[in-house]
This record gives C-alpha cells, sequence and structure tokens, in this order.
C-alpha cells in the first residue's frame, strides 16, 4: 500500500473529483477531510496518508490505485 502513496498523481485525483461532479468543498464535506488538506493534494504539495487515500477513493467512487500514477 506505500506504493500506492508514493505513486499518488494529484492529477488523477482532481480528474476522478471532477468525474464524479464534486467540487473540493464537497470532497472535503463527504469525506471528513478539510478542504485545505484536499487542495494541498491536488496541488502535489502533500500526499494523503493510506487511510486518508482510502477515504477519498471511496468518497470519489473508485479504487485508491485510480488515484495513482
Amino acid at each position: 500500500m506505500e506504493t500506492v502513496v508514493r505513486s499518488f498523481d494529484p492529477e488523477k485525483m482532481k480528474a476522478a473529483r471532477k468525474n464524479a461532479n464534486m467540487s473540493q468543498r464537497d470532497l472535503a464535506d463527504r469525506s471528513g477531510i478539510p478542504v485545505t488538506m484536499i487542495q494541498e493534494y491536488e496541488q502535489g504539495k502533500s500526499i494523503p496518508s493510506v487511510p486518508r487515500l482510502f477515504i477519498i477513493a471511496d468518497t470519489l467512487k473508485c479504487g485508491a490505485d485510480d488515484l495513482a500514477s
């Protein structure tokens, strides 16, 4: 699972969020992750922990590997 986090792709997260028709605020509200963290993940300033990656993937109705390069 660490491999997934190390290869996290911010652009894929952004694309998955848009594909789910969610704003960053929507994703934050539905996942319980602060919007500032969602923004940092999508900007590549931060990498989500494994638990957060799975929360994001579940919220976006995709697999964690869909958010990796």
